[in-house]
């Protein structure tokens, strides 16, 4: 019985594991400067950040191509924008890419990925 259980576990573990990774040929990064930003929603109490396109130009382009602002999410969620400028121990400031600009777009198929890279 508790090898049954075991096994059991096992699979199902090996099967949430499968729908957890994520497929990179399935992906595109892109860095928007407008038209797209965080929000955040209240979901069973708890914060959480998605993105939000509101340039109605951009979302129009984006449909077009067969991209849903439902693909779009935050690449890096736990990117604090103050991050941006670091200032080194003899006063040089260092500044770096915002990244809260930085989404990841799901795509579901190739073709559509191709002509959104071409884009």
């Amino acid at each position: 019985m508790k090898r049954k259980l075991f096994a059991l576990l096992l699979i199902i573990g090996g099967q949430i594991s499968l729908f957890a990774q994520r497929n990179p040929f399935n992906e595109i990064l892109v860095y928007f400067n407008t038209g797209v930003k965080q929000e955040i929603k209240i979901i069973k109490g708890q914060p959480e950040k998605f993105a939000a396109v509101y340039m109605s130009n951009l979302k129009e382009s984006l449909n077009q191509i067969g991209i849903d602002e439902s693909m779009i999410e935050i690449a890096m969620p736990s990117f604090n924008q103050a991050d941006t400028l670091k200032v080194l121990s003899n006063g040089i400031k260092l500044y770096q890419p915002d990244m809260t600009k930085l989404f990841r777009i799901t795509i579901p198929s190739n073709e559509i990925r191709s002509v959104a890279i071409k884009i």
